[in-house]
């Protein structure tokens, strides 16, 4: 529908400009259906946003201006109106990228230039006795079949151009071809005594000459670049001494470095000052202290990006243009300069994250190292009557792990990164752990004790059996069986109990993130997860049922062979 629309739009253009074209501008009828051409022209190609509303003062204006111009229309004003008619269908043309969509673009601009060279300028100039009746004949009646071939080929959509869009250079570009192909005709009319249509097939010839070479120079090839490049970087130079290639390869070489924002933006600061006409800068962050560099001067620009104010002195007024390319700049340093300053705040981000996650793990095993502090306590407190030396010898067998344990707390504390995991003989880790739990009741089923070969991280057990009984043993009733199970992948400590089964919600995201829990089972494991990850080890949730909730620590992306699993087992209540 909105193709149909523009089709129409187009085809209404060019019928009433062309009805205007057959008699003279001066007679009322004529200077009406030019006026009316004017309307539908404002309707084609929109120049105010359609959510403008126009004030009367605006209105009173736009109605003078179009009365001005029905009591002056002349030959003239029909030339320089159908000159810039031509550049507004010729800048319809560069947007498309697909030919069959620029193909009504390109009847309608022979249909305007025909009615151009045909009717306006011989009218303009008093040429009727030096031009074919063949050609007046061409351009009032041949351009209808254009009309009609562009309704048979109406405009077609294309994905790179949008509704109204039109290309300024291009337009321009059109108007500066016909004009000196115009003037081309009349200086060989002149000068060579040329009849009309021999004057304007030559300029026409002369002008695709020009316009070839032109081209073949444009192009790279050879060894050359071509001229449109060294155009075009002189263009976006803004006519200093840092073209844009240059300045953007050194925005690339200290967005890759290292440094910080604030170094990065002092660099690419000192960079500007040898762009053309900047002898000074001065920027500050939100409210924070201006930084200078270079000198200023009475000739400041003021920009604001993402909360960076920047103003930049010159020596001298900038153009509007090299105003825009130093706006561009400064925008693509403000760029990778908030890119900078997030990488940093990421950082931090990370980093607090890290001490956070120690200090939790941390508080978590002092607070298990309390607990078997407390129950040395009750047993040394218990036996002090009695002649038995038993907890005496308890008491000088843990005392040292525990301080062991608390060194290894506080370096960790001291310094929140991956940890290289002390590992210790298992034949000395399990009876350790049974005489530190001596006094619960605890199931403990392990491999006979010759076969207790081999080492384990002693930190990262002593944790997850701590956090997981801590859990087990606050459910009242329940039978804990700990147990411990060898073999070719390495070690497998599991702790079951025959409670409740854990929540299926909570269960779910029961090492994903910590989890208030009157019961426990919330931040310990996750942290104890955390642990096992980093130093390759994986705990899980290995069964959870009513009178079965089993979780599991061995080694990551090994699993034992079914043959082994149960071999060389004993139990023991303790």
């Amino acid at each position: 529908m909105r193709l149909k629309r523009e089709t129409l739009m187009l085809l209404l253009v060019l019928g009433s400009f062309h009805l205007g074209l057959l008699q003279d501008p001066a007679t009322p009828l004529s200077k009406a259906i030019l006026l009316v051409h004017l309307g539908l022209v404002l309707l084609w190609q929109r120049l105010v946003s359609p959510n403008y509303q126009v004030s009367g003062r605006t209105l009173a204006g736009i109605v003078a201006l179009i009365g001005l111009i029905g009591v002056f229309i002349s030959w003239g004003m029909v030339l320089v109106w159908s000159l810039m008619l031509a550049g507004a269908i010729g800048g319809r043309l560069f947007v498309h990228s697909q030919p069959r969509a620029r193909v009504p673009y390109w009847l309608a601009l022979v249909a305007v230039v025909v009615g151009q060279v045909g009717l306006v300028v011989p009218e303009l100039l008093k040429l009727q006795g030096q031009t074919s009746g063949a050609l007046t004949m061409i351009a009032a009646w041949g351009v209808w079949p254009l009309f009609l071939l562009i309704m048979v080929m109406p405009l077609q959509e294309d994905e790179t151009a949008q509704s109204g869009e039109m290309d300024l250079v291009g337009s321009l570009l059109i108007v500066l071809v016909f004009t000196g192909i115009i003037l081309g005709a009349l200086a060989l009319m002149f000068l060579y005594k040329l009849d009309y249509l021999s004057a304007l097939f030559s300029a026409l010839g002369l002008m695709a000459a020009c316009l070839l070479i032109l081209a073949w120079l444009w192009a790279p090839h050879g060894g050359s670049a071509g001229l449109g490049l060294e155009v075009t970087r002189r263009m976006l130079s803004g006519g200093g001494d840092m073209p844009l290639d240059r300045w953007l390869d050194q925005l690339a070489d200290l967005a890759m470095q290292d440094i910080s924002p604030e170094n990065f933006l002092r660099s690419m600061s000192q960079g500007l000052l040898h762009w053309h006409g900047v002898c000074g800068m001065r920027y500050a962050y939100g409210a924070g202290a201006w930084v200078v560099c270079g000198e200023e001067s009475a000739q400041g620009y003021r920009f604001e990006h993402r909360g960076l104010v920047i103003q930049t002195f010159t020596r001298q007024p900038l153009a509007n243009t090299v105003l825009w390319q130093l706006n561009l700049r400064l925008r693509m340093m403000v760029e990778i300069h908030a890119a900078k300053l997030q990488a940093r705040q990421l950082q931090a981000d990370s980093y607090l994250r890290a001490v956070h996650e120690t200090g939790a793990r941390v508080t978590h095993e002092i607070k298990n190292l309390l607990q078997s502090l407390h129950g040395l306590c009750f047993a040394v407190i218990s036996a002090k009557d009695s002649k038995d030396d038993r907890a005496y010898q308890l008491l000088l067998k843990q005392l040292p792990v525990i301080v062991e344990r608390l060194e290894q707390a506080t370096a960790r504390i001291r310094k929140p990164s991956a940890q290289s995991m002390r590992m210790e003989a298992v034949a000395r880790w399990w009876p350790r752990q049974q005489e530190r739990y001596a006094d619960k009741m605890i199931v403990w089923c392990g491999n006979a004790t010759g076969d207790l070969d081999g080492e384990i991280p002693a930190a990262l057990f002593d944790n997850v059996l701590d956090n997981l009984l801590e859990n087990a043993l606050c459910k009242a009733g329940v039978l804990v069986t700990v147990t411990l199970s060898g073999n070719v992948a390495g070690w497998e400590l599991e702790v079951s109990d025959d409670g409740a089964a854990i929540a299926v919600t909570q269960a779910e995201s029961l090492f994903l993130a910590p989890m208030p829990s009157d019961s426990g089972m919330g931040i310990g494991l996750y942290q104890a997860g955390r642990l096992a990850e980093s130093a390759g080890y994986h705990l899980r949730l290995l069964r959870n049922r009513d009178g079965e909730v089993c979780f599991s620590l061995k080694m990551a992306g090994k699993e034992p062979p079914p043959a082994m699993s149960d071999q060389n087992t004993s139990c023991s209540p303790r």
